[in-house]
């Protein structure tokens, strides 16, 4: 008997198929299964960074701010607040937003692309440990300073939104890294 005769080289061709697209469709689950655990990843460290620039715009734009409060400024007395966080906002690209609230959370001078979408909050109820209150909104991540005369309490709120754009074009970057590995571990 040949092989042909008894079935057996169908049989072997049928199984050379079947594994191959077994082994395809487990190579291609693997590979897109790391491809989303590296995004993850990648994310939880671009979030901190973003958070952190933030924090740094925040620590800088509120210093003079701060120091006007020491002078004996009222906060509500501060003249060319709206001025100079235009121009704040404009020397970062990052910057969604500048605004300088009271404690109730009203606004009081706001600067940068999305000023004017922005949405008043209520005091932070929680700090971080560093002192500042951060949240994730979307399209920007928010960090709020409390704004203070040295020593004195707080008199007001200066919010930074960071547009995630930024962070997004890093990650959209990787996207050609990814699909390139993909192909190649096809």
């Amino acid at each position: 008997m040949t092989a042909r005769a008894d079935g057996t080289e169908h049989i072997v061709r049928r199984l050379v198929r079947d594994l191959s697209i077994i082994a395809v469709v487990v190579l291609l689950g693997t590979v897109v299964a790391v491809s989303f655990a590296a995004l993850g990843a990648f994310d939880r460290e671009v979030r901190p960074a973003i958070e952190r620039e933030a924090a740094i715009i925040g620590v800088v734009v509120a210093n003079p701010i701060e120091r006007a409060l020491g002078l004996g400024i009222p906060f509500d007395d501060l003249v060319g607040a709206r001025d100079y966080l235009e121009d704040m906002a404009a020397s970062q690209p990052a910057v969604a937003y500048l605004v300088l609230t009271d404690l109730a959370g009203r606004p009081r001078a706001a600067a940068g692309p999305a000023a004017s979408g922005f949405r008043a909050v209520e005091q932070p109820a929680a700090l971080s440990g560093d002192g500042m209150a951060r949240r994730a909104l979307p399209g920007i991540y928010e960090t709020a300073l409390p704004l203070a005369a040295p020593g004195g309490r707080a008199q007001g709120w200066l919010l930074v939104g960071v547009s995630r754009a930024a962070g997004e074009a890093s990650i959209e970057g990787t996207r050609w890294d990814r699909a390139t590995v993909r192909l190649a571990a096809v």
